[in-house]
C-alpha cells in the first residue's frame, strides 16, 4: 500500500468524546459503605470520571457524611498523579495511559470507602491547524470532521449522500458541503445527520421512510444539500441507524423519527414517524446509538436500555421479542459505552470490561467471542482484560482501543476488516499491529477506520487487509 503523508491532528476540546459519548456525564460507580448507629451514619462516595488522556487534569468531587476528612489511595500507586484537593476533592493529572483504581475512604472509618476506576488515554498532538475531531461510519462509507467545521466524506454511498446529487465512489476524502459551522456527525446507512455549532439540527441523503423529515417520507434522495429540521437550537446528541435516527437535546429528553416497523423509534407504536418525535417523559437521557432496526440508550445514572428488532437477542433483555418502548437492560449501573451496527451490539462498563450480546453470526464471520454459542441474548463479558477506552461495532466485526493505545479487532474478516493482513475471520479479540499510539475508531460494513495520536487517518478493509494512510485531500500543512 502506497503511504500517503496525512497532517490531520486532533483538537484536544473534544477529547472527552473519544471514549465516552458527549453526555456521557459522572455517575455513581459503587455504593457507599455505612458504620455507626442508625441517626449518624458514617459514609463516603467519588463521583466516577470520564475518560481522559495523559496531561488533562480532573476534578473529582468527594461526598462525605459524619467524616470530616478522607483517605486517598490509587493503584497502581504511580503515574495517576491524583492527590487531595482539600477535603472534598481528588485532582488527577495523569502522566502515564492506563487504567487506575481510586479509592476514597472515610477517615473516622476507613472500612467506610468506594472505588473508582480512571481511563486514561495517549496524550494527542496539538497543531495549529486543521485536524479531525470525530470520525464516522455506516454502510460503506465514511466520514470526519474538521476542528475548522468541515465534513469531508469517502467510500460509496447513494445519491444525495454526498451533499450533491451524485453516488461517485471516493478514493480519497472530499469536502462535503460548503458549511464550516458544524459540531457533531453522524452516519445513517443511505443518509447523514449533523449538528451546528448553534444547536440547530440538519440532514441530507435518502428519505425512504421520513429519516430526513421531510413530513411524507416518500421523497427518496429528494435532500441533496443539509435541510435544517425545525427550528430548535437545543440539540446536542445524535445516531443514525439504517432508516431512522435517534436524538438528545440540553434537558435530557429523547427524540426519534423515521422507519419503525420493528419498535425502534420506542415510541409505544410501530408507526412511521416523518419528525423529530419525544420518546416517554424522562429527562436523564446520557448516550444514544441508533442500531440496523434497533435503538441503544444509556441514562445519567449509568443504567442500559434498548427497544425494536429483537429476532437475534440483540437487546440484551433475555429474549427474543421485538420492544417498542425503552427497556431496560439488566440492573446494572456502569455502563459507560455503547456501540451496535446490525445485529449485534458491544459496550464498556466504568471498569473498563468489556460486553458483547446479539446474533454470532457464524463461524466465518463473527463479531462476538464464542463460536459455538448462535446466539447471546443477555450481555456477556469478553475475557477478564479490564483496561477497553473505546469500542466500534461494525455490520460482523468489532473493533476496540485499550488503555495504552493499542488497537484490537475481531470477527468477521473476510474483507480485510481486521487489518491483520488475512481474510482468517476471529473469534477472540486479536492485536492489530504493535502500534501503540491510537486515540480513535469507526467501523461500517466491511472497514475500519482509525486515527493515531499523530494526527494520522488510516483505513483498510473492503479492498485492501493491511492498515494504510489516506486522505492526501486532508493535508492542511
Amino acid at each position: 500500500m502506497l503511504k500517503n503523508n496525512l497532517s490531520v491532528f486532533v483538537n484536544p476540546v473534544y477529547t472527552k468524546m473519544f471514549f465516552s459519548a458527549l453526555l456521557c456525564i459522572a455517575v455513581l460507580c459503587g455504593c457507599a459503605g455505612e458504620t455507626g448507629d442508625n441517626h449518624s451514619p458514617v459514609s463516603v462516595s467519588i463521583t466516577s470520571p470520564s475518560s481522559m488522556r495523559v496531561g488533562e487534569t480532573m476534578t473529582l468531587q468527594v461526598n462525605k457524611k459524619n467524616t470530616d476528612d478522607f483517605v486517598l489511595s490509587v493503584s497502581p500507586s504511580s503515574g495517576s498523579d491524583c492527590v487531595k484537593k482539600g477535603n472534598s476533592a481528588v485532582t488527577c493529572t495523569p502522566t502515564k495511559a492506563g487504567t487506575y483504581a481510586v479509592t476514597v475512604a472515610a477517615s473516622v472509618d476507613e472500612a467506610v470507602k468506594q472505588t473508582v476506576n480512571l481511563l486514561v488515554g495517549l496524550a494527542l498532538a496539538v497543531p495549529d491547524f486543521p485536524r479531525i475531531t470525530q470520525i464516522a461510519a455506516n454502510g460503506e462509507y465514511a466520514m470526519a470532521l474538521m476542528s475548522d467545521g468541515s465534513i469531508w466524506t469517502w467510500g460509496v454511498a447513494p445519491p444525495g449522500t454526498w451533499g450533491e446529487d451524485t453516488s461517485d465512489y471516493r478514493e480519497i476524502p472530499r469536502r462535503t458541503v460548503d458549511d464550516t459551522d458544524w459540531a457533531r456527525i453522524a452516519a445513517g446507512y443511505d443518509h447523514i445527520i449533523a449538528l451546528k455549532k448553534d444547536g440547530s439540527l440538519w440532514t441530507w441523503g435518502n428519505d425512504i421512510f421520513g429519516q430526513l423529515d421531510d413530513g411524507t417520507g416518500t421523497n427518496i434522495n429528494k435532500y441533496n444539500t443539509p435541510t435544517r429540521i425545525g427550528n430548535d437550537t437545543d440539540w446536542i446528541e445524535i445516531s443514525g441507524g439504517i432508516y431512522h435516527n435517534v436524538a438528545l437535546k440540553k434537558d435530557g429528553s429523547l427524540w426519534a423519527w423515521g422507519r419503525n416497523r420493528f419498535g425502534q423509534l420506542g415510541d409505544g407504536t410501530f408507526i412511521n414517524r416523518y419528525t423529530p418525535t419525544r420518546i416517554g417523559t424522562d429527562t436523564n437521557w446520557a448516550q444514544i446509538a441508533a442500531g440496523g432496526l434497533n435503538t441503544f440508550a444509556l441514562k445519567t445514572n449509568g443504567s442500559l436500555w434498548a427497544w425494536g428488532e429483537n429476532s437475534d437477542g440483540e437487546l440484551g433483555d433475555g429474549t427474543k421479542i421485538d420492544r417498542n418502548i425503552p427497556t431496560r437492560i439488566g440492573k446494572d449501573t456502569d455502563w459507560m459505552q455503547i456501540s451496535t451496527k446490525v445485529g449485534h451490539t458491544i459496550a464498556l462498563k466504568y471498569n473498563g470490561s468489556l460486553w458483547t450480546w446479539g446474533h454470532n453470526v457464524a463461524v466465518s464471520a463473527q463479531p462476538h467471542y464464542d463460536d459455538t454459542i448462535t446466539f447471546f441474548i443477555t450481555p456477556t463479558r469478553i475475557g477478564t482484560d479490564d483496561d477497553w477506552v473505546q469500542i466500534a461495532a461494525g455490520s460482523s466485526h468489532n473493533v476496540m482501543l485499550k488503555g495504552d493505545g493499542s488497537l484490537w479487532a475481531w470477527g468477521n474478516n473476510l474483507a480485510g476488516q481486521l487489518g491483520d493482513g488475512t481474510h482468517i475471520s476471529r473469534n477472540t479479540p486479536a492485536r492489530i499491529g504493535s502500534d501503540a499510539n491510537w486515540v480513535m475508531v469507526a467501523a461500517n460494513s466491511y472497514s475500519t477506520i482509525a486515527l493515531n495520536n499523530d494526527g494520522n487517518l488510516w483505513t483498510w478493509g473492503d479492498r485492501d487487509d493491511i492498515p494504510g494512510p489516506i486522505a492526501p485531500g486532508l493535508n492542511y500543512k
